[in-house]
């Protein structure tokens, strides 16, 4: 997780004296069609402006590594913010988008698969779980429909794409009492 708030803050920095610098890193479906498909990956550090930074940060960081373990945690934003991306590009939702938002509706979207699939497990936290997740969904979508240059397609797109690696029978996080860590991680983002 720091080192993932520290690119961001990094490339955050650089962007921001060099206007040029963010224009080639962030998603634009044209620039992408045309082969720079490193724009997939790279829009996922270059955010806005500083609001835009520390929302992203403040999410990424109460989800944090401990739930998933560093590589898996490395994996599941990664991927799942190329699915957000590329999905935006596919459907053409959005013809440019920057930020790690995408990422994160993944991480919440492994974390509901996994708690979906294992409610007998989790108990009356599931429900509890999944209550606080759905929230903090429906805000952020409604926040994207209310504020112009949101990505909602990215948000869905990373939420679904690694929901359904979640669902599956896959040992993605670290420990069996992951979901202790899953509840207080999400009592955080709430």
């Amino acid at each position: 997780t720091h080192a993932l708030l520290i690119m961001n803050l990094i490339v955050f920095l650089w962007t921001a004296r060099n206007s040029r610098t963010r224009m080639k890193l962030l998603k634009s479906n044209f620039h992408i069609a045309r082969g720079d498909w490193y724009r997939i990956i790279s829009a996922l550090f270059v955010h806005g402006n500083v609001g835009h930074l520390m929302m992203n940060s403040l999410s990424l960081w109460n989800l944090g590594e401990s739930l998933f373990g560093t590589w898996k945690f490395l994996a599941l934003y990664l991927i799942s913010g190329s699915i957000a991306n590329g999905a935006t590009f596919l459907l053409n939702v959005s013809p440019f988008s920057l930020g790690s938002s995408g990422s994160t509706f993944g991480l919440l979207g492994a974390l509901t698969g996994y708690i979906l699939r294992n409610q007998q497990l989790l108990g009356k936290r599931s429900s509890f779980l999944l209550t606080g997740i759905q929230r903090n969904i429906i805000m952020n979508i409604l926040s994207g429909f209310m504020q112009p240059n949101i990505d909602n397609g990215a948000h869905i797109g990373g939420f679904a794409g690694k929901y359904f690696d979640g669902s599956l029978p896959l040992n993605i996080f670290r420990h069996k009492h992951a979901y202790d860590t899953a509840g207080l991680a999400l009592a955080l983002i709430i």
